[in-house]
């Protein structure tokens, strides 16, 4: 349920249907989340290939150097 708040939060920029209160309150995100938003706020930053990898959205096999 955590997972499907925070997606409604996020694609709703915290309004209308994406507005609650206790945001903060959430305990967890999935992985992938995580490279999501440290991208965003500008902590990682990706070689052109991997950005072109994932504009292109190329899947990339668990468990590749890449994927790691």
């Amino acid at each position: 349920m955590q997972i499907l708040v925070g997606d409604l939060w996020g694609a709703f920029e915290g309004k209308d249907y994406g507005k609650f209160n206790d945001i903060d309150k959430l305990t967890m995100f999935p992985d992938y989340r995580v490279p999501q938003i440290l991208y965003h706020v500008g902590v990682f930053e990706y070689s052109e290939s991997v950005k072109e990898t994932i504009k292109g959205l190329i899947e990339i096999p668990a468990g590749t150097k890449l994927e790691v």
